[in-house]
């Protein structure tokens, strides 16, 4: 660049603060000229001067026009008031954007300035020095602008202005769910939101506040009064005070009185609180229904008012009935055909109603929706003695005489002495001084009366015996098939009607045993308890509400139900319409289900069909055995076998469950164990590995103990089976344990490898495929280190082993014809090889000839057989992968299970405890509702329920939640579900 004159430069030297500007002018440019302000950013603001040229173009303060020669023009001087530039002023502190503080601080600099000027929200320039504070400031957005001035008068143009909020409302919370004031349930289920964008903290009885997000589940809440409480932050940071608050009572846990209806059952707790659940189709819950059907069902017990002083109830078809203290009755539901006892004109109603100014003893609903009865009815005793029936009376059910409908209570003869009753759908009994009366349809001698007529219209006579103290009628409708009826007298069974090997005609004597103390029937099922305690049944089953594993379509003998004896009442519910006296298949809902209670703190349990909810368990799906509505224990460890489940509870105890075959719950006692039985009576397990045939587990002091099948002499013996858990590698302390046994010959008995609290690796068992991976082929019947390295973890499968040792790398072994070690071949191994050089690896899980592993950032890859879609990779991939592929691009999984061999399976869950399966969906495996097909991608678990924790079966799955809750599903054929029958194929509550 050259200069056109001396003038030019000595002015440029004088004047370095416009050094560009006048080299820019210097150069002959035929632009024109402009002048710029070193400084000048980009974000300042620039104020209007009062000097503009002709042309309407602004001339800043001091500027100086040049001539196209670069020599200064006639108004290039010093404007009259002789004012310069102060140069560019930087804001160095401000508030934020959005905040909730009412005062501001900023921080100015400006080295060429000789003082500043502030002003706020546009109203006028004041003096001001930095730091410059305004408080007290109201709500909303405000304007910040600064400027500098000079010694003689110059001020800045360009200056720095800053705008932000002020937000001094704090959010407001309002609950969306929260559960009922008072509930039997130990668990709870909140729902919130906030009148604006916020964050939320949430604390239980006063604890540490905790961040947390709706919806919040609460579980393991003990009885008495809870508090939880929500507060919410918004972004301005301003905190909710006081912070919204919901109180209720677990109530305990015991009842007093329970009943079964059709398809709703309801129960009086110890406390006189009264709950009902399952189906609400007619309000027979003591709730008006909603729309939607689905919404009609209510899973867990609801309670029907606020009133604590009930003291019995009973349940018909779509109507509810029940006694408080002071001895008045109370009806809530369908009136159909009159049986709610209010009067004609009563509609349905959805809270209790007085029925009359009477005084109740005992009360018991019945009748059905099928044809041809239609119809429905209530009959109570009152505390005088008498009886009194009211509804539909067709056959002459009531027994007041005729055939006609009441619609209030209606007396029974004139009789008193009545100390039981009960109805179905065509016929009544009851007792009186100690016989037993019986009155209505009497087709085919079903209620055994010494008459030909086909309808007794008033009570008549059974025998001529004494001594009767309970009778009970079942609730079906089966075109050619009758109702049970039993009874008991002077402590013996007896039975007739509906009734396997029994005449129809003729009550006879159940066994020989006189020790009956109650009996109750179902639509073709019939449940007694013994003095003992201890629950049996019999009849007709479908594997349903007998309570056990059983495929004969009629039992004739009382079997027992269950381990437990301190069996307390017994109600059998449901109805079923079918064609003919054999066939079972049903044409209608199958609806048999029990409920019963046990002295145990009087605990309800349930069992049966639970297609809307009746057996009370918070899910719909059967259940075979009795299943406790309280869930309360938790658990620390689970390990899922082939067909089995063990876990250790948080108490330190140890339980099993499922295919036994005298390997699995210690005693040999039984095939199938359905329900979670307890190993031993210690309280000081800490983890649990499972197999088919093969359980070990670790106490608390590090010690390595194992039961089941020793086919490959794992225990220093020859063969047989060990039912005691029995220590193994008593010279180590052991930090984890893996197991593996199958039934299948090329795999030759099961084997262990477990890490012992130093990090080294000992393997044991069978070892013909080299999976020991001692390099050789040889099987070890003691505990045999593997190699010198460090080891973190380690996963056994049918014939491959994977571990990852302390440094992160990860190393397999053992067969290999799928690609199942990830090494780029098929070439089985005798010896750990690494798989690939990473040495991020932080979880490996084996699986049927398939392996998949996480690593440190989270990331999943799998590899092997992939013919199922167990690789998760898509439908693209079919053919072996022999090599780590990822699976998808998440990188937030936190935990692995895969299946055993007959089903290729993953499964996982991902931060926030999602989880997901792919593969095989047989029996409902992968948990989405359905129970066929395949998923060659993961696909999410159909559930709300967030686990920590994940174990897979051959055919099932089981998963802690974040509560420390066992959930399982798939397949239950061998009971390895926990209680379930069948397929479940969504996650299920498991509770011993």
């Amino acid at each position: 660049m050259v200069f056109q004159n001396r003038w030019t430069t000595a002015f440029v030297l004088l004047l370095g603060g416009w050094f560009f500007l006048v080299i820019s002018l210097g150069c002959g440019s035929e632009e024109e000229p402009v002048m710029l302000n070193k400084n000048q950013g980009t974000n300042n603001h620039q104020e209007p001067d009062a000097d503009l040229e002709p042309d309407g173009n602004q001339m800043p303060d001091n500027h100086q026009q040049f001539d196209a020669n670069g020599e200064p023009d006639a108004n290039g001087e010093p404007d009259a008031n002789g004012e310069t530039d102060p140069g560019t002023t930087v804001l160095l502190a401000a508030p934020e954007e959005l905040t909730n503080d009412p005062a501001a601080t900023f921080e100015f600099s400006n080295p060429d300035a000789d003082h500043f000027e502030c002003q706020l929200d546009q109203h006028g320039w004041e003096e001001c020095a930095s730091p410059h504070t305004y408080s007290d400031l109201g709500e909303g957005e405000h304007l910040f602008e600064v400027r500098g001035r000079s010694a003689d008068g110059g001020q800045e143009q360009n200056y720095p202005t800053h705008s932000w909020e002020i937000d001094l409302t704090p959010p407001s919370t309002t609950w969306v769910e929260t559960p009922p004031e008072q509930t039997l349930e130990g668990q709870a289920h909140f729902s919130f939101e906030a009148d604006q964008p916020a964050t939320f903290e949430c604390r239980l009885n006063g604890e540490t506040w905790d961040s947390c997000t709706p919806p919040v589940d609460l579980q393991g809440l003990s009885t008495g009064v809870h508090r939880f409480e929500v507060r919410a932050t918004d972004e301005a940071g301003n905190l909710e005070e006081p912070p919204l608050e919901y109180e209720w009572e677990v109530l305990e846990t015991g009842w007093r009185a329970l009943s079964t209806g059709f398809s709703h059952a309801c129960g009086i707790s110890d406390t006189g609180v009264l709950y009902c659940w399952g189906y609400n189709d007619s309000g027979a819950l003591g709730m008006e229904p909603v729309t939607a059907n689905v919404d009609n069902k209510h899973p867990q017990p609801i309670p029907v008012s606020d009133d604590s002083d009930w003291i019995d109830v009973a349940t018909g078809f779509g109507n509810s009935c029940a006694i408080k203290e002071d001895q008045t009755l109370w009806c809530w539901g369908s009136n159909r055909d009159g049986a709610l006892g209010l009067g004609p004109t009563w509609p349905t109603t959805w809270e209790p109603e007085q029925v009359g100014d009477q005084q109740w003893e005992f009360i018991t609903a019945g009748g059905t929706d099928r044809p041809p009865s239609f119809s429905a009815r209530t009959c109570g005793i009152q505390s005088d003695g008498t009886l009194w029936c009211w509804g539909g009376n067709a056959y002459g059910s009531l027994g007041v005489g005729d055939e006609e409908d009441r619609d209030v209570p209606t007396q029974v003869g004139v009789e008193a002495g009545w100390t039981a009753v009960t109805t179905n759908e065509r016929s009544s009994c009851g007792i009186r001084d100690g016989r037993l009366y019986c009155w209505g349809s009497n087709q085919g001698g079903r209620i055994a009366v010494d008459s030909d007529e086909n309808i007794i219209l008033e009570p008549m006579a059974v025998g001529e015996e004494t001594g009767w103290t309970h009778i009970a009628m079942g609730r079906t409708l089966s075109l050619g098939q009758t109702s049970p009826i039993c009874g008991i007298r002077d402590g013996k069974l007896i039975c007739w009607a509906g009734t396997p090997d029994i005449p129809a005609d003729e009550p006879t004597q159940i066994g020989e045993d006189d020790d009956w103390l109650t009996v109750a029937t179902g639509f073709d099922t019939i449940c007694g308890i013994r003095t003992d305690q201890t629950l049996w049944c019999f009849g007709y089953t479908d594997g349903y509400e007998l309570g056990f594993f059983e495929d004969s379509t009629a039992i004739s003998e009382p079997i027992r139900i269950g381990d437990y004896d301190d069996w307390d009442a017994i109600q059998l519910g449901g109805h079923r319409i079918s064609i003919g006296t054999t066939d079972k298949s049903p044409l209608h809902e199958p609806g048999g289900f029990a409920c019963g209670l046990r002295m145990d703190e009087s605990s309800l349990a349930c069992w049966g069909s639970n297609y809307r909810g009746q057996l009370g368990q918070g899910f719909y799906s059967d259940s075979l055995v009795p299943v406790a509505t309280d869930t309360s224990k938790t658990w620390s460890s689970i390990s899922t076998g082939a067909i089995n489940t063990c876990g250790v509870a948080t108490d330190g105890t140890l339980w099993c469950w499922g295919f036994s075959d005298g390997a699995v719950t210690t005693d040999g006692a039984s095939k199938y164990m359905i329900f979670p039985r307890q190993v031993g009576e210690r309280d000081d397990w800490r983890d649990v590995a499972s197999s088919r045939q093969l359980q070990c587990a670790l106490d608390t002091d590090d010690e390595l103990w194992c039961w089941g099948s020793n086919l490959s002499e794992l225990f220093g013996e020859d063969g047989g089976t060990i039912l005691i858990p029995t220590r193994l590698g008593e010279e180590v302390q052991w930090q984890s344990v893996s197991v593996q046994s199958t039934p299948f010959a090329e795999l030759k008995g099961p084997r262990i490898c477990g890490i012992t609290t130093d990090n080294d690796l000992y393997c044991w068992g069978s070892n013909h495929l080299g999976q020991l991976g001692d390099g050789s082929t040889d099987s070890h019947t003691e505990p045999r280190a593997i190699g010198e390295a460090t080891w973190d973890q380690i996963s056994l499968a049918d014939g491959h082993s994977c571990g990852i040792q302390t440094d992160g790398t990860l190393w397999c072994w053992g067969a290999n014809s799928r690609g199942q070690l990830g090494l780029g071949s098929e070439e089985a191994h005798l010896s750990p090889q690494q798989v690939g050089q990473d040495s991020d690896w932080a979880l490996v899980e084996t699986g049927v000839q398939a392996t998949c592993a996480l690593k440190t950032d989270d990331s999943l890859y799998c590899w092997g057989a992939a013919e199922s879609g167990q690789l998760g990779l898509g439908d693209e991939e079919e053919d072996d992968v022999l090599t780590p592929q990822q699976v998808g691009s998440h990188s937030d999984w936190i935990d692995l299970g895969l299946s055993y061999r007959m089903t290729n399976r993953s499964c996982g869950i991902r931060e926030g405890g999602e989880t997901y399966c792919w593969g095989s969906n047989s029996r409902g495996a992968l948990g989405t509702g359905e129970r066929w097909g395949t998923e060659s991608s993961p696909v999410a678990v159909d559930t709300d329920i967030s686990f920590t924790t994940i174990e897979s079966g051959w055919v099932h799955n089981c998963g802690l939640d974040t509560q420390g809750y066992l959930y399982c599903w798939g397949s239950d054929k061998q009971g390895q579900l926990g209680a379930p029958i069948g397929a479940i194929p969504t996650p299920q509550t498991v509770a011993p």
